[in-house]
């Protein structure tokens, strides 16, 4: 099994984004991310979402303000992130 040969972040990050795929969360940000995991650098994180993402342990599909990440071993996703319209003050 690929989890077996994960470092300790990574295998801690793959436990966050299945818990949010399996609740139907929004993937957490990079910040909430490293806030959880206690480290200061936020390549701290985006490093280990690519080397899981490398090993086919997930697949994440970016957008502009949100990721959606897919678990492989469950098929289960985070939730997509509905962004609401800015709005117009008027002239």
């Amino acid at each position: 099994m690929k989890a077996r040969i994960l470092g300790t972040t990574q295998h801690r990050l793959l436990d966050m984004l299945t818990c949010a795929a399996d609740a139907g969360a929004p993937c957490p940000s990079n910040a909430r991310l490293a806030e959880e995991l206690g480290v200061n650098s936020l390549k701290d994180v985006t490093g280990p979402i690519k080397r899981l993402e490398a090993r086919g342990l997930i697949k994440v599909q970016r957008g502009n303000r949100a990721r959606i990440v897919e678990i492989v071993s469950t098929g289960k996703r985070t939730a997509e992130v509905t962004l609401h319209p800015a709005r117009r003050v008027p002239a």
